[in-house]
């Protein structure tokens, strides 16, 4: 009787543990990608306002943040820092801890997303300030695509390929491996430096994007022209086209218990490039300098999966011991002697504790991901004749066709005769009746360099080799 009991204890515990439930996916998600920003930023809001777990923050921060920026709201630059900042406090141990142990679930811990959701969180960031004028939003506009660059050092990894001779032989052939690889990011160093005249530090910069374009091409894109990295020629643009084009990647799961992550291009990206058009001229076409895909999927494993690994074989190992004590157990409990039935309770009760925590264990890696962010971002630098122009951004597919309901038309948009404007566009349906008011001409700034408060604007920030 007594391990009867025993028996529906172990399994009422193992029942509660697997039984928890998961909150709603949010309703902003269909909104954002149906076009209707505004609607998936205020259902947003209303998501981070009220009652959620606390381990899922700084995702929904992310959420809104991007929300926040695609509908053009003048305060996307705060909900941006507010993600950067809840991502960025990685002294929460609690949630790390269980993560780490036997009976939690990587999904349990605070999220931080992969270095690539870091990293694009922290350059939408740089851009909503880049889009600011004033000395001041150059700066942090620079600190937010150096700390991106920072971000995607994947140095939390590098000391796993350390220990296996895989590992060990790709770094001696390539020992930037692991360094940044965002031309985009490096592009947008460079083109802060040029707003405050710092023109030998942006042709750095330009140099570094040239190099992280070069891995593009190995992956099939167009080869880019040196030219288009000529600082000399930038600094003379006074147009800024930034296009995003198709979905994030998908993180899923895979192995026997879930306990790896992986992950695919986003749905439905049939936007290939974007076309961009001035006074009825077609321009030269924007080049794409990031792959989201490529950035989520070029770091091999990470550190969870060592994790997870041990976490299903001891969830393996046990639950066929399980299956085996309970058998025996059940067996020698159908003799007739009461000492030897008591013997297989005990038996069948051990059987039924190792089931038990082999339900408790939770190797599932966690598949939670910011799926908001594009698949590609395209850039057009452009001298155009100063005053008022009508721009045209379309979205053509792999076969060469405009892809209807999503050409945008900025009518008589201003364009400086110094300085750049920026111009950001996202592929998709605009269910907008117009597009979101284009930035303020941005002018160029005296060189002298202020120090900020936050996040470092320092062009020499080197990663570290600790997350």
């Amino acid at each position: 009787m007594s391990a009867r009991r025993w028996s529906c204890l172990i399994l009422a515990i193992a029942l509660a543990g697997a039984g928890c439930g998961r909150r709603e996916p949010p309703r902003a998600l269909p909104l954002f990608h149906a076009g209707d920003y505004s609607a998936a930023f205020t259902e947003q809001k209303r998501r981070v306002q009220g009652e959620g777990p606390e381990r899922d923050q700084p995702l929904e921060l992310m959420r809104l943040g991007m929300c926040a920026f695609e509908a053009g709201d003048p305060d996307a630059a705060i909900f941006l820092r507010k993600a950067v900042d809840a991502f960025a406090d990685f002294s929460r141990s609690t949630g790390e801890t269980v993560a780490g142990s036997t009976f939690g679930s990587e999904a349990s811990a605070y999220f931080r997303g992969h270095p690539y959701e870091r990293m694009l969180v922290l350059a939408y960031y740089g851009l909503a300030e880049y889009a600011k004028p004033g000395r001041a939003a150059v700066f942090d506009a620079m600190a937010g695509f150096n700390h991106a660059i920072r971000e995607d050092y994947a140095g939390e990894i590098r000391e796993a390929y350390e220990k296996t001779p895989e590992g060990r032989e790709q770094l001696a052939k390539d020992p930037d491996f692991f360094k940044c690889d965002s031309a985009f990011a490096h592009f947008m160093v460079g083109m802060c430096h040029l707003r405050v005249g710092e023109s030998d530090l942006a042709k750095a910069a330009f140099a570094d994007a040239r190099k992280q374009a070069a891995k593009l091409t190995a992956r099939g894109y167009p080869a880019v022209a040196d030219e288009f990295f000529d600082a000399e020629r930038l600094a003379a643009c006074n147009l800024l086209v930034i296009t995003a084009l198709g979905r994030a990647p998908v993180k899923y799961r895979v192995g026997q218990y879930g306990e790896f992550c992986r992950i695919r291009p986003g749905d439905t990206v049939v936007e290939a490039r974007a076309r961009v058009s001035a006074g009825g001229v077609t321009l030269d076409p924007p080049v794409p300098l990031e792959d989201v895909f490529h950035q989520a999927s070029t770091r091999g494993g990470r550190a969870m999966d060592a994790i997870n690994r041990g976490k299903a074989v001891f969830k393996a190992g046990t639950g066929e011991a399980a299956v085996g004590l309970t058998y025996v157990g059940l067996a020698v409990m159908s003799s007739r002697d009461r000492d030897t039935q008591a013997a297989g309770a005990v038996i069948a009760g051990v059987g039924l504790l190792a089931g038990a925590l082999s339900a408790l264990s939770k190797p599932d890696a966690d598949v939670r991901c910011l799926e908001l962010l594009p698949a590609t971002l395209q850039v057009l630098p452009a001298r155009l004749p100063p005053g008022r122009q009508d721009v045209v951004i379309e979205f053509i597919d792999r076969s060469g066709a405009v892809i209807p309901g999503q050409t945008v038309v900025l009518r008589d948009l201003e364009v400086p005769a110094e300085g750049n404007r920026l111009v950001y566009v996202r592929s998709g349906p605009h269910r907008a009746p117009t597009p979101p008011p284009p930035i303020p001409p941005i002018p160029p700034v005296p060189p002298a360099q202020e120090s900020l408060p936050g996040l470092t604007s320092d062009p020499q920030l080197q990663p570290k080799d600790t997350p």
